[in-house]
């Protein structure tokens, strides 16, 4: 076998965070740490705390911050404000 690249994506989760309505990512292992400390709110990629959404609940925009975390080489910038 040959070597692991090593700029691996981390694998994720999108969910809906009912505070701002937009779409992060979330690894796991950030599920799994806020299950174990009774806490059901997770670290987004972006470093947002989500709360998240239930599922039938439509999702918002997807998180810019955390799709550049994920393909910094793919997300557009965002257009500037004046």
């Amino acid at each position: 076998m040959g070597p692991v690249a090593s700029r691996c994506s981390p694998l994720t989760v999108s969910v809906a965070c009912r505070a701002d309505g937009q779409v992060h990512e979330v690894t796991d292992e950030a599920i799994a740490a806020g299950g174990a400390a009774s806490r059901w709110y997770w670290q987004a990629l972006c470093g947002h705390m989500v709360c998240p959404a239930p599922l039938v609940t439509p999702g918002g925009g997807a998180c810019r911050r955390c799709a550049s975390v994920l393909r910094p080489d793919q997300v557009a910038p965002s257009p500037k404000r004046r």
